[in-house]
């Protein structure tokens, strides 16, 4: 769910993110950009930003407009040192943001 309480879908196999209200309306369909190949879970911040997970080729958290463009990246290829995430998950989140989606 996002700060309006609207559910968030992120799909593998076509890279979409999808928000619906409660009741099942389809909101927006937002086009993942392609190195975004496995999403494994979204938030949507008070800056209607979206913070996503994803795996595959980059391991990464990326913060995307709210059109679904890439305005920075963490992460990036597997490994152990400081600058790199293996299979992330789980979303970070603060008092402030009242629901996450896995």
């Amino acid at each position: 769910m996002n700060v309006d309480t609207n559910v968030l879908v992120v799909i593998i196999g076509g890279g979409k993110l999808k928000q619906f209200t409660t009741h099942g309306n389809l909101l927006q369909t937002i086009q993942l950009q392609q190195d975004i190949q496995f999403p494994t879970g979204v938030i949507q911040l008070f800056s209607s930003q979206f913070l996503i997970s994803h795996v595959a080729t980059l391991n990464r958290l990326s913060l995307l407009d709210y059109k679904g463009a890439v305005v920075r990246s963490f992460g990036g290829a597997v490994g152990s040192d400081l600058t790199k995430m293996n299979w992330p998950a789980d979303l970070p989140v603060n008092k402030h943001l009242r629901h996450t989606c896995r």
